[in-house]
């Protein structure tokens, strides 16, 4: 969780980044899972030093942009996507987040 429980953030190693992502479409189900990726985001902090932190990202529309609202698609996806949004990206994806665990839906 980002510092202000807004944002999922994933944690940890690539592998372990991985498995929270996982979890997550796991919790979505099948087809709103193939909405969620990881979105690295590296900001330079106030040493001048890069830091990338990985938030949960959720695609408009889809992989292929042609789907159905992620929110639309189920319950589960309806509530992460209900959420806060993390800032557009120029590849048009949107990334929402929820406060909780990646495994957990509320």
């Amino acid at each position: 969780m980002d510092p202000k429980g807004k944002w999922i953030e994933l944690t940890g190693s690539d592998e372990e980044r991985k498995k929270q992502l996982q979890a997550l479409q796991a919790a979505v189900g099948k087809q709103a899972g193939q909405y969620l990726y990881d979105n690295a985001v590296t900001t330079t902090d106030a040493s001048g030093n890069k830091v990338t932190n990985h938030y949960v990202g959720i695609r408009d529309n889809g992989p292929d942009g042609k789907g159905p609202s992620f929110g639309s698609i189920n319950a589960a996806a309806n509530k992460v996507g209900g959420s806060s949004v993390i800032p557009k990206r120029r590849d048009n994806r949107v990334g929402y987040s929820r406060v909780g665990r990646p495994d957990r839906l509320y």
